[in-house]
């Protein structure tokens, strides 16, 4: 794949991520429809192939999942919408009683170059602290991982992009794409 489009409108996320590859890569804001699915590989499949019948060019899409153990999973892929309603603090509002905090952080990378999907996957350990540092991302205040004193929150970009799910899944992408040039 020579050329390859990220669709996101995330600037955040956008940055982070060429941080994380160590370059730039083509980027495009696409309205894409969002599947409700507690499956993230459902939802990258579907908003991968989207963009490829939209674009007609080779696209990758991410999607991110936070699964608390204690909650059974949930809220997985719906964060989005549970960090919206609740934003971190009420999310840990609701962490609070449960003595089980562990929480698995997941970014799952779908790329689609008309022919075949290639999943990504980062997964990290940790737990769901009291809310700490500012953060450009929806979880960062209250996830810190495991073995770290500091939520991603409180960690500088380039610590956070060494160790993150979102900075494992694309390692991968970035090895996959320099195998296929």
């Amino acid at each position: 794949m020579k050329e390859i489009y990220f669709v996101t409108g995330n600037e955040n996320k956008y940055k982070e991520v060429c941080e994380i590859l160590g370059k730039e890569i083509k980027r495009i804001e696409l309205d894409l429809e969002e599947i409700q699915s507690d499956d993230p590989y459902k939802i990258a499949k579907k908003k991968v192939l989207e963009a490829y019948r939209i674009l007609k060019k080779p696209v990758i899409v991410e999607d991110i999942s936070l699964h608390i153990e204690a909650l059974n999973g949930f809220p997985g892929p719906l964060i989005k919408f549970m960090r919206s309603s609740l934003k971190p603090e009420g999310i840990y509002q609701i962490m609070k009683s449960h003595k089980n905090k562990n929480t698995i952080a997941r970014c799952v990378v779908a790329c689609f170059d008309g022919k075949n999907i290639n999943f990504f996957t980062g997964d990290i350990k940790g737990k769901i602290v009291a809310p700490k540092g500012k953060s450009k991302f929806g979880f960062d205040p209250i996830f810190q991982p495991n073995g770290k004193n500091k939520t991603f929150a409180q960690m500088g970009e380039e610590e956070k992009n060494k160790i993150s799910h979102r900075s494992i899944a694309w390692r991968k992408v970035r090895d996959f794409l320099e195998k296929d040039k």
